[in-house]
């Protein structure tokens, strides 16, 4: 009996293994539709534009580049320290273990 589950196991694995190679060589049917869908999908979301302050950019990749390349010259600059500072009380009992009580 044990021979016989083996050469089933055997030839079960063989046939498991063409189908594979099947596959790989031929493909699947649904394949080419699958991927068409995709393809339809993400072709109607792209991002063909934007607008930007009343007009239309057709390169919305560049304009974002060249906007957040150069440095902001309006920043703000703050030459001062901060006022408030944790005392070493208040940062030990930030770093505290704490129970659910």
């Amino acid at each position: 009996m044990s021979k016989l589950a083996s050469l089933e196991n055997i030839e079960s694995s063989e046939l498991a293994q063409k189908a594979k190679v099947k596959w790989s060589i031929e493909g699947d049917e649904n394949s080419k539709k699958f991927h068409g869908i995709i393809n339809k999908r993400r072709n109607n979301l792209a991002i063909r534009g934007i607008m930007v302050d009343g007009d239309w950019m057709e390169d919305p990749f560049s304009h974002c580049q060249n906007r957040f390349e150069a440095p902001c010259a309006t920043r703000l600059f703050m030459d001062m320290e901060f006022p408030n500072r944790l005392s070493s009380d208040q940062a030990l009992d930030l770093e505290r273990h704490f129970s659910k009580e």
